[in-house]
């Protein structure tokens, strides 16, 4: 079963929608617990991981979850932070602990922009709080990465879907 952890979010919903249409066996996990269910199972990064554990049959997760937004990171660096990089590393170990592949969902905000078509192995060099939190995030999962850890980072630059109003005009 796949685990995308960040269900409400854009990227995640989508994703949830395709493996689902694709007859894959799929949970994406809702930190609202009006909407919690068998394929919803609850999860909330902003709250306390211990207790939480990953269906049994779970054999590869996506972390979608973030505080993403560019201004709330700059509004509230400490609250951002400990879900963009101590909650989602806690998550990432509770994961492989369990041998479960874990593909954490990075940004192009490591960068600062100036070099086109950076090297994934490239040194980061963010300018803005979020992109440092995703570059720390980063780091520490390359680190167990090393160790052998089974964890994937991609890098988005732009999340595109069909509901933009950019696409429309």
């Amino acid at each position: 079963m796949f685990l995308l952890v960040g269900g409400d979010s854009e990227i995640g919903a989508a994703t949830y929608l395709h493996l689902k249409a694709a007859g894959r066996i799929a949970a994406a996990t809702t930190r609202r617990r009006q909407l919690a269910g068998p394929d919803r199972p609850l999860l909330d990064l902003a709250a306390d991981l211990s207790s939480w554990a990953p269906a049994p049959e779970t054999s590869a997760a996506c972390i979608f979850a973030a505080t993403a937004r560019l201004a709330d990171c700059a509004a509230d660096p400490a609250g951002s932070a400990t879900i963009n990089v101590l909650q989602t590393l806690t998550l990432a170990e509770r994961l492989t602990a369990r041998n479960i592949y874990v593909l954490f969902l990075s940004s192009n905000q490591v960068f600062d922009g100036s070099v086109p078509h950076v090297r994934a192995d490239a040194p980061t060099c963010p300018l803005s709080e979020y992109g440092r939190q995703k570059a720390r995030a980063e780091a520490v999962l390359r680190e167990r990465m090393l160790g052998g850890a089974p964890i994937g980072i991609l890098r988005l630059a732009k999340v595109v879907s069909a509901n933009m109003p950019l696409l429309h005009g």
